[in-house]
């Protein structure tokens, strides 16, 4: 390649080219990220099956959330691989990964926009595959056309199949928090993702809210949709997930299946502390 070629992108109408159906799933290989000199990422690697739910705990600054921006594309590792469904997709951007990827995301801290409906917000989840542009879209700034009605129309499925279209004109911002918090899940939900990031979906939330958000968790367990959950609620990630992750200062300290690691010695240990873990 001459110094003035330009690899070309991968865009959505050559996926089918780049995607291996034989390769399913998100694999990192060792992923390592710092930060002013301070390890929030140490030679982090699994894999993860297409269709799996994985439950990502740790205690906190253990590095959960660096991990998921590194796999959507926010922040790039230091060192290390993300591959999806067989297309290393480490040097894509953000919005590549998103669109071309299929991954979404929610974030620990809701990020409703201000003086919009829930409506609004959710249909802010489907800019990437928009052609007349979002703003467009959600303002109306010209005749709708089809594509336009049929993203509304995507947009009110989703928060039916939620329970949220009792909401779809209310200021999503004036919503309670545990609301505000189902309406970000379906914003990340209403472009199909192939790959759904939730970081701590359920903070915030009545035992009744969490229950729901559970419900909706399991009700895609062994579907096309995989899933990665950071949760500080241990009950909720023993019960969606099919395989649990331990983050400690960075590195992996068990992986494996929810039972094997609620009982492993150093999950324990990372817990409750040395002397704790042995009484």
């Amino acid at each position: 390649m001459s110094d003035h070629e330009i690899t070309k992108p991968i865009y959505v109408q050559d996926i089918k080219t780049h995607m291996d159906t034989k390769v399913n799933g998100l694999e990192l290989k060792a992923i390592a990220k710092s930060f002013s000199g301070l390890t929030a990422l140490n030679n982090v690697s699994f894999k993860l099956s297409r269709g799996a739910v994985l439950g990502l705990i740790g205690p906190n600054g253990a590095g959960k959330t660096t991990l998921l921006n590194t796999v959507s594309g926010l922040s790039k590792p230091d060192s290390g691989e993300v591959w999806l469904d067989g297309v290393n997709i480490t040097d894509w951007p953000a919005h590549q990964i998103a669109a071309v990827g299929g991954i979404s995301r929610t974030f620990q801290n809701i990020r409703m926009f201000q003086g919009m409906t829930v409506l609004e917000n959710v249909l802010t989840g489907l800019h990437a595959k928009l052609n007349s542009g979002i703003f467009s879209t959600v303002f109306r700034l010209s005749k709708e056309s089809d594509e336009e009605r049929n993203a509304r129309k995507l947009a009110m499925e989703t928060l039916v199949s939620l329970g949220l279209e009792q909401y779809c004109n209310r200021q999503a911002d004036q919503l309670s928090y545990g609301i505000q918090r189902r309406v970000e899940i379906a914003r990340a939900l209403v472009s199909s993702p192939r790959l759904l990031l939730l970081d701590e979906p359920t903070a915030g939330m009545t035992p009744r809210e969490t229950n729901e958000v559970m419900e909706l968790v399991q009700s895609f367990r062994g579907s096309d949709l995989t899933i990665v959950v950071i949760e500080h609620k241990a009950g909720f990630i023993m019960n969606i997930s099919d395989q649990v992750i331990v983050l400690n200062f960075g590195t992996v300290i068990a992986n494996g299946q929810p039972e094997d690691v609620r009982n492993h010695p150093r999950v324990i240990e990372a817990y409750l502390g040395v002397d704790d873990a042995h009484a």
